[in-house]
């Protein structure tokens, strides 16, 4: 049994199953394996568990408990929200050795000048890879490969794409960070960033408000409104 059969299990049994969500959360080593190398079966018990999970207990359960020290790796940078995501495990798909970050950053974007290319392929995997999308080895050059779970990613349809990709975005630090803070009070997002320069904060402002955005459209919870971004 996998941790995302069990995590069923207690659901089906009416059991708390807030240990297992704890833990998808918080990233525990043992709730990525399955993502990034499991069978197809256990990847589809994942995608079974997050596509039918009720989005307000998740927002509920953000709290002090999740805020965590952010560094400058910690803070999300990209162009485009789908070719981190969608447009990605597209380029990758048949690609069993994986692809470099120009090589992929061309695919994405055509650009042909090696260096924005390299950039580019870079940032949006790094996106990938928090969502669980992709890997990225430590050997130079690094290489991009889709995970299992960005494999089974590519064949869903779009509106449960959407819905993975809301909830997998709860994990993202600077998001619980001022999830958390919010239910408090007002927050600034550039107090909450203060780990990188202010340019810098500026510049990723609108990829957070982005990701931000993505995962709480049509939501109307107050705390929403106590972010000042």
């Amino acid at each position: 049994m996998s941790f995302y059969d069990d995590w069923l299990d207690a659901i089906k049994n009416s059991d708390d199953d807030i240990d297992y969500l704890e833990a998808f959360l918080k990233k525990k080593d043992y709730t990525l394996r399955i993502l990034h190398s499991g069978n197809n079966e256990q990847v589809e018990v994942f995608c079974r568990i997050l596509l039918n999970y009720d989005f307000k207990k998740i927002i509920d359960l953000i709290d002090d408990n999740y805020i965590s020290e952010l560094n400058c790796s910690k803070v999300i940078q990209f162009s485009n929200l789908e070719n981190g995501t969608y447009n990605l495990v597209r380029v990758l798909y048949g690609h069993n050795e994986g692809l470099s970050y120009p090589e992929i950053g061309r695919a994405l974007v055509g650009s042909e000048e090696t260096n924005a290319a390299t950039k580019y392929g870079e940032n949006h995997s790094k996106l990938g890879r928090d969502f669980e999308l992709v890997t990225i080895t430590d050997s130079k050059p690094s290489i991009v490969k889709n995970t299992v779970f960005g494999e089974c990613f590519a064949f869903l349809e779009r509106d449960q794409q959407i819905k993975l990709l809301k909830v997998l975005g709860l994990r993202d630090p600077v998001i619980k960070n001022l999830i958390a803070n919010s239910k408090k009070g007002i927050v600034y997002y550039m107090d909450e960033c203060n780990c990188l320069s202010e340019s810098t904060r500026i510049r990723r402002r609108s990829n957070v408000k982005k990701l931000f955005e993505l995962i709480f459209e049509g939501n109307t919870d107050s705390f929403i409104n106590n972010i000042m971004w």
